[in-house]
Formats: structure tokens, sequence, C-alpha cells
């Protein structure tokens, strides 16, 4: 009998099920299922809890088979969640909403209001952060206006772990990173800011118990109504960010090195202890991050992201050239950048806009492409030097991962923005491989994560900058900041 870890892995538009070798960190099968998410245009973006947990059932029936067909023993069961949602629901823990997500703008006013009971330093303190229009406070207060039927029949405030952990037959907990997304939970002290609780007039009963993402809840022998073979301890899992650092190989002794997991967004952080935290990113002004607890190793994550990709280059392709757009598969085929690129993007993703700029009647599409790649990296480039300056180090090098770190000439493309090494991991399911290294830990087949990871983790490729390029877009960089700035301002006007 061959043993593996399962790893259910739930992304804002889909979930998958991963089947991991704990021995090597190599994934033996994968099932995914995709799932829309719903917005009415008015800067709503939400889930159906149900759908995706029925999505995860599917994709659990499948990885069931192929366990039975090869004989394999699934040794422990865990998950990779994606952060800052909300759900609604009763005393019988049933959904009275949709999962709101952290795309959701609704509560822009409602931050605002939030923001006034501390100040920013406080916020950051105690808290790991500042809450925008992401949070799910924001998100909580706009529902309270806007739909008090809703609260009124509200038992608990749940996220997605909480949510499928139910459907399972356990305890809805919420492990430390988790908890952290809910921007409620006291960052230094481990537990719910009561302070905050009855600002907001919620009991610390509605946010549920938290745990470490290394504690077993329990065991199951079936998935929904799909049976496994055999029982199987479970762990809460952990947001699928840090996650992606552990998939890595991040941890608290590389002072040198930042992570980067990129896919919808592009994040940039690195792990640290309270006194770090405490002398670094305490006294940071710039803001853009946040703070979490890990809940092993005495560690915590400081993580800032920039929307990335995919979203932003299909809207720039479609909406300039309609159907009549390569794929992506012959963009990368066909791109180079060598910094001679004349064509000037500069986005606001979160505003749905942009300027570019010097098109011409023999303007090409991989040349508007290209450049749409150059902007998000001078994006990307902008969160690193702010993360760079709250881990207070020199940095050297970029651990990256994730979905577009499969892109060979991207990476370089970051290798010579950023001015530092970029190193690329072989396994790019990184959220899913961090979680599955913690669970290995829990189910005692390595001691801790740094013995796991030099088993489970592999770095692949290295990409070291262009002299002469990184010269040619330091400039561009700054040119770019520049009409930034100037754009920001212009919209802030109209």
């Amino acid at each position: 009998m061959k043993s593996l870890i399962i790893v259910v892995d739930f992304g804002t538009s889909s979930v998958k099920v991963n089947l991991i070798r704990p021995e090597n960190g190599e994934i033996l099968y994968t099932s995914s299922k995709r799932y829309p998410v719903f917005s009415d245009g008015a800067g709503s973006a939400e889930l159906s809890a149900e759908e995706i947990w029925m999505n995860s059932v599917l994709c659990m029936k499948e990885a069931s088979e192929f366990m039975e067909a090869g004989s394999y023993v699934p040794e422990i069961l865990t998950f990779s969640w994606f952060g800052d949602n909300l759900l609604f629901v009763d005393r019988s823990e049933e959904a009275l909403s949709d999962i709101v997500l952290c795309m959701d703008q609704r509560g822009k006013e409602e931050a605002e209001e939030f923001q006034r009971i501390r100040t920013e330093t406080e916020f950051l303190k105690c808290n790991g952060g500042i809450p925008d229009s992401s949070s799910i406070v924001s998100t909580l207060l706009y529902f309270r206006k806007k739909y008090p039927e809703i609260l009124q029949k509200t038992n608990a405030l749940f996220s997605n772990q909480q949510y499928v952990l139910s459907r399972l037959g356990l305890e809805p907990v919420n492990d430390e990173t988790m908890a952290c997304r809910k921007a409620l939970f006291d960052l230094e002290e481990g537990n719910w800011d009561r302070t905050l609780l009855e600002e907001l007039g919620l009991a610390e009963e509605m946010m549920g118990r938290t745990v470490s993402c290394m504690e077993v809840l329990g065991e199951i022998s079936s998935y929904g109504d799909v049976k496994l073979p055999g029982s199987v301890k479970v762990l809460p899992g952990l947001h699928d960010c840090e996650a992606g650092f552990v998939g890595i190989g991040m941890n608290r002794s590389a002072p040198d090195v930042l992570g980067n997991v990129t896919g919808t967004y592009d994040h940039f952080g690195y792990l640290c202890g309270m006194d770090e935290l405490k002398k670094g990113f305490f006294q940071y002004k710039g803001g853009g991050f946040v703070a979490n607890r890990m809940g092993f190793d005495e560690a915590y994550a400081v993580v800032g992201a920039v929307p990335a990709y995919g979203l932003f280059v299909d809207w720039i392709i479609t909406g300039l050239f309609g159907r009549n757009g390569a794929n992506m598969t012959e963009y990368w085929k066909n791109a180079e950048f060598n910094g001679k690129n004349s064509i000037k993007i500069i986005p606001h993703i979160m505003e749905n806009n942009c300027i570019i700029s010097n098109i011409g009647i023999n303007t090409g599409q991989n040349e508007i492409f290209e450049a749409a790649i150059e902007a998000l990296t001078f994006e990307s480039k902008m969160k690193f030097n702010q993360c760079a300056e709250s881990f207070g180090q020199d940095i050297r090098r970029v651990r990256i991962g994730g979905g577009t770190a499969r892109a060979e000439k991207w990476n370089q493309l970051r290798a010579d923005v950023l001015g530092v090494t970029v190193e690329c991991v072989q396994n790019h399911e990184v959220s899913s491989l961090g979680t599955a290294l913690i669970a290995a830990v829990a189910a005692g087949i390595y001691s801790n994560t740094r013995e796991a990871a030099s088993h489970m983790i592999r770095v692949t490729n290295v990409y070291e900058p262009d002299q002469r390029l990184q010269s040619q877009y330091a400039e561009q960089f700054q040119e770019y900041t520049e009409r930034k700035e100037q754009f920001t301002c212009i919209r802030m006007k109209h």
C-alpha cells in the first residue's frame, strides 16, 4: 500500500483535489472543477457556498477512484483556502447568503467608518493590517445596513473554511491564518479582539474557535457522499497565500530572500518572528501589507499583493482586438522583452481602466501583449520595493511559484526588472504543496517544516538579471512610476 496526502485547494474560480506524495512532493493526480463568480455590476462579487462544496465532492469522487485503482492509502486530508470571505449562517449552519469575496467593493463607505475606530498604527499592531473595502468587516457593516433581515437570522459569521468543515460533520473552526483574514483577530495575543467585537456588537461565539493549522480535527471515512479508501484524519488547512510561501520553501532563517506567489494576485512577502515584526512591519508607514499568524514555528507572514495577469491581459487584448486576438500560447511564444518596446500601459486594475500610449498604425498585437506584461511587472516591482523596505533587509533573491511562474520568459523579465536573482520551484501548485508539507509534519512523517521542505521542494530554474536590460528597465520603471502618479491624479480629479 502506498501513502499520500489529499489536498483540497479552493480558489476563487475553481477547486482542485491534489494527491501528493509526502516523500518528494510530487502531485500524482489532480481533479479540478470551475465555478462562476456572480456580480450584479454594482461592485458585488459572490460565490455559491453550495456550488463550491458540491464541486469539491465531484473532484473527490474522481480522486477516490484513482486511489482505489492504484491501491493508495490517504495519510491525511487538508485544505488550501482563498481568504477574506464572509458567509452568514443560521443556527443549523445553513447558508443565509452567498460567499462574499474580497473583490466585492460595496463596503467602501463602511470601510472608512470602521477605520475611524483606531489609528493606523493600532490596526497594524493589533490586527495585522488596515481594513479597507476588501475586508470582511466592511462587508459585514454593509450587509447590516442593506440586508438587516439576514443579520437577524445570523448565528455565525463563517468563512469558506468553516462552511466546508461543517459539511464534513467537523467543528467549524478557523485556523490562525484564516482567523487573521477576518481582520478581528489580535495578532500578538492570538485570540479574537474583544474590543473590536464589542464596537461591532458581535459575540465572540459568532466567530468560531481558532486552532493551529496542524491540529487534527477528527477522522472521516467519506467526503460528502464519496466513500474514501479508509478512515482519514483531517486538518483545517490554511490560507492559500501563506500555504504558497511554505510551498516555495520560505522560512524564518532566510533574511535575504522574498517570496513571490503568483496567480490571480501577485503576492510578495516573507516569514519572520514577532521581534522582527515589531522592528520592521510595525514601523513601516507605506501601507499595502498585512501580517498573519502562521500557526507553527512561532512564525508570522507579511504579505502584499497586486492584481496580476489573467483578467487584465485578457481585457486588454479582447478590448483592442476582439475575437481576432491570438491565444496566450502564441503571444508567449512570440514575446521578446528587450527593453525596446515603445508602447506604454499604465493600469489601474481595481478600477478597470488604464492608459495606453504610443500606439501607431503599425502597432501589432504582440507589442501590446509585451507592454501589458511589462506593466504588470512594474506593478510587481512597486510591491517588491515596498516589501523589501518593510522587511528592512538587503534582498538578493526572490523565490517564485504559482501559475504565472510557468512562463520562463516572464521569470527572466522579473529578474531584469527586479534586479535580483529569481529562483523557480519545480512544483507550481505551491499552495497545495505548502499545506501538504505542513500535513506531513502533523502526520509525523517529518519532524519539522524544514526537514519536510528538504524532501518535498526543489528549485529547478534560476534566472539572473541581464545587466544591460536591468539598467534599461530601471529607467523605464522610474518613468512608469511618474506616469502612474500623474494618472492617479487625473482619476482623482474626475
